[in-house]
């Protein structure tokens, strides 16, 4: 099986590649059925995923940016081709270090033509938000 740094590369790079606004390296990240949930928003499309994280990421750029850090990655389930994955996310405001939320995430991965991809995120705020 693949080595564990393989399987969890998308979730990272998934990350970075939105706190930088590369949204070309994110979106390689995904399969062409991805689907995300969250408390922020559903959707069952990469097109329209990617054009609501766009916007987000205006928003955010323009309080100070943000820097995602995913934290204690456990497999929960393992197949030949996919993985479920449970980790903690912290956002952090890149201009004040401040931390903006924390989250728990669930994603599946898939793997295709032997590389790893994003098919499904949910998001589980742990927070109460006003």
């Amino acid at each position: 099986m693949t080595n564990t740094s393989e399987i969890l590369k998308p979730i990272y790079l998934a990350e970075m590649s939105f706190d930088d606004g590369d949204f070309d390296l994110h979106q390689s990240v995904l399969m062409n059925d991805f689907s995300f949930k969250s408390p922020f928003g559903s959707f069952n499309t990469v097109p329209d995923y990617m054009t609501w994280l766009k916007s987000f990421y205006e928003v955010v750029k323009n309080q100070g940016g943000t820097r995602h850090l995913i934290t204690n990655p456990v497999i929960t389930q393992i197949s030949s081709t996919q993985v479920h994955v449970k980790s903690y996310l912290t956002i952090l405001n890149k201009k004040t270090m401040n931390i903006i939320g924390t989250s728990v995430v669930a994603d599946t991965l898939t793997q295709h033509d032997n590389i790893w991809k994003c098919s499904h995120r949910e998001i589980f705020t742990d927070q109460t938000f006003n």
